[in-house]
């Protein structure tokens, strides 16, 4: 196995154990909008380097518990089509919120 398909399997493994994929409904008094993403935490700063090295998203840290979150649907889209093949456990919940993406649904807009 070449080292990009290892990378990934591992990625994978992680995301199926530690990972969410999820789509947020946010509403305010003008607006609902709906933002998707992947995120994974751990108090292990070397898996949330792993991810911040090979895929581009956001890293941020509460104390000693560190997150990695992809929620751009422009990086997200790519990630979710490379990552599906070797995901196990969350198959299902990936391939339902990359379909959700190509839809054209995120950050969709209902005013009142």
């Amino acid at each position: 196995m070449d080292k990009e398909n290892l990378d990934m399997a591992y990625a994978a493994g992680a995301l199926d154990g530690d990972g969410s994929f999820y789509i947020c409904r946010r509403e305010d008094k003008k607006s609902i909008k709906y933002v998707a993403g992947v995120n994974i935490g751990k108090s292990s700063k070397q898996l949330i380097n792993f991810f911040s090295d090979r895929f581009e998203g956001n890293v941020d840290q509460k104390g000693d518990h560190y997150r990695f979150t992809i929620s751009c649907s422009k990086r997200l889209i790519p990630f979710l089509e490379k990552i599906i093949p070797y995901i196990n456990t969350k198959k299902n919940q990936a391939t339902i919120l990359l379909n959700w993406l190509k839809e054209g649904m995120p950050n969709k807009e209902e005013t009142y």
